[in-house]
């Protein structure tokens, strides 16, 4: 999850659900995220609960 918000943020992908659209056929994108080619991509809204949950544990908060 990690690695796919790198990829929002670096190539400018405007929000998760272009990021998981572009998951779907981007052999790139789910090589770097760790999918294999007939993985299933989560959906955009699993996707954003899932990373509001690891911002708000208290990991994110350690230095």
């Amino acid at each position: 999850m990690i690695r796919a918000s790198l990829i929002q943020i670096l190539l400018s992908v405007r929000s998760e659900r272009q990021l998981m659209e572009q998951m779907q056929y981007n052999l790139l994108f789910r090589w770097f995220v760790g999918l294999g080619i007939d993985a299933p991509v989560s959906a955009p809204t699993v996707f954003t609960k899932n990373r509001d949950r690891l911002l708000t544990t208290e990991m994110s908060r350690h230095r």
